[in-house]
């Protein structure tokens, strides 16, 4: 394509052509109709300054549509299958046409606001989408891209869904019942509450990581639908230990045992339905209505009780901090009973206590 100013005789009018490469790419545009040269002149210089401006700032260029698909595509090798999965089906879901087609220069800690306020309309997922957007305009940042994050400062309070644990007495009861009526889960109960390991990784677990010398499960893989088997949550791997009771199933499960895996693959934990599952057991039996996750929560909400340190419970349940383990800390209002007798610090006798205590006396008679 030609560039510049170009005149057409047979129409008596001027054309305005440009051909322009930059940084992030190459852009052509092609204008008719001027009536003077001056007019096409002023129109080309302006367009030409335009178009060098986006193509040398991919900020006012990018869409965030293009630089998601650049992101998803670069990100592809580096995160898991699910993860990438979690990008390509909830941001599409819930955001507006608009947003998709701002230039990430254009976006403002506004807009992001209004995104999640507005358009996400499930406060089980403004956290999420906030999360999404803030990741990508952060690579965005770091690559240099934008100046600054607009995504960066923005914190957003949801009401959060009523989370459960179950108390010691509903752990106690749950596990009798489910040994009685030989429950197919009853194995896959008890090494949940005894280790707070995630049904992943305990569907990973193989006899080679239980080392009884020591007392210790090495805990390195997790199975997900999505990604199949892979490393744990945390990335990292970490070491559970086994207690008496703990142990002594184990070695009870071992002699049943015919399989690398320490927990029979049972069809409703392949379809994933343990939660369901489970929650239709205690409802059965009694207790409160639970998620196979929610033993976990149980797990680590028994270990505080019993007086073991938010440090040591947040290293063998492989959490990134102490604020996440604390999350996990449900403490019933029936547990909370008669704990704060433990302070040692009185009240002071009063002179007048026994005065005043028979002329209460008094006016009850």
């Amino acid at each position: 394509m030609k560039q510049g100013v170009t005149y057409d005789a047979r129409k008596d009018s001027w054309s305005v052509y440009l051909n322009v490469r930059g940084q992030t790419g190459r852009k052509q545009f092609k204008r008719k109709g001027f009536k003077t040269k001056g007019e096409a002149q002023q129109f080309y210089l302006e367009k030409l300054s335009e178009t060098k401006d986006s193509l040398e700032n991919p900020s006012k260029c990018l869409t965030f549509r293009d630089y998601f698909d650049h992101y998803i595509k670069i990100m592809s090798g580096q995160l898991m299958p699910s993860t990438i999965m979690n990008y390509e089906t909830i941001l599409p879901k819930h955001l507006s046409n608009a947003f998709w087609e701002k230039t990430l220069a254009d976006i403002t800690e506004l807009d992001v606001r209004e995104e999640i306020n507005l358009v996400v309309t499930s406060d089980l997922y403004k956290k999420k989408v906030l999360s999404l957007i803030k990741t990508i305009l952060e690579r965005a940042f770091r690559e240099g891209i934008l100046n600054r994050n607009p995504a960066n400062l923005i914190r957003i309070k949801v009401r959060e869904s009523e989370k459960f644990a179950l108390t010691k007495s509903e752990v106690q009861k749950l596990l009798q019942c489910a040994r009685n009526d030989n429950h197919q889960f009853f194995y896959h109960w008890a090494l949940a509450l005894f280790t707070g390991m995630r049904s992943g990784e305990l569907y990973a677990l193989k006899w080679n990581k239980m080392d009884f010398e020591h007392d210790n499960i090495y805990v390195v893989e997790a199975w997900t639908s999505k990604n199949g088997f892979c490393g744990t949550k945390g990335k990292y791997n970490r070491v559970v230990p086994i207690n008496s009771e703990l142990k002594r199933l184990l070695l009870e499960l071992k002699v049943k045992s015919t399989s690398e895996f320490v927990l029979e693959r049972n069809n409703s934990w392949n379809h994933g339905e343990q939660a369901g599952v489970l929650r239709m057991y205690c409802k059965r039996i009694g207790i409160q209505e639970v998620s196979f996750h929610c033993l976990r929560a149980t797990y680590i909400t028994q270990m505080i009780l019993d007086g073991v340190s938010l440090a040591l419970i947040q290293k063998i349940v492989g959490h990134s901090d102490l604020e996440v383990t604390s999350i996990y800390t449900r403490v019933r209002s029936s547990e909370l009973k008669g704990s704060s007798e433990k302070l040692s610090f009185k009240i002071p006798d009063s002179e007048n206590e026994g005065i005043v205590i028979q002329a209460n006396f008094q006016k009850k008679k």
